[in-house]
């Protein structure tokens, strides 16, 4: 099982693999039909795990960071000149008010994404949802 700090990388990570296996899906032809289930269950398990950062930040009342030590740092890129240096770090972190907006953005984008079933089925360009 994924810890806390896990879980709040996986809110954003779940929806690009979700779009990612949905390109695959739709490219083979025996998947066609099925092209929207991984969207919908990526959708869901990212809201499932956005409602578990949302309770531990409620029962712990701390924010929840990724990575969870500051000495862990994740260099998203750098840029070194002759006089100059660019370090651009990634992290993540849900405090109380995050948290609503995690819940908010999760919950009523899975909704999106279910409904889209109803509004692309028939269309020519179902596989390519």
């Amino acid at each position: 099982m994924l810890d806390i700090h896990e879980r709040l990388l996986a809110v954003p990570l779940l929806p690009l693999v979700g779009a990612l296996l949905c390109a695959l899906f739709g490219a083979v032809k025996e998947l066609k039909s099925w092209a929207h289930a991984p969207a919908v269950l990526c959708a869901a398990l990212s809201c499932v795990c956005a409602i578990s950062v949302v309770a531990q930040l409620h029962q712990g009342g701390t924010p929840v960071d990724f990575p969870q030590l500051s000495a862990e740092r994740i260099i998203w890129f750098g840029v070194d000149a002759q006089t100059s240096r660019l370090m651009v770090e990634f992290g993540l972190s849900a405090d109380h008010l995050g948290g609503i907006m995690l819940l908010g953005v999760t919950f009523i984008g899975f909704w999106i994404v279910v409904f889209s079933i109803g509004y692309m089925k028939g269309s020519p360009g179902f596989a390519r949802y």
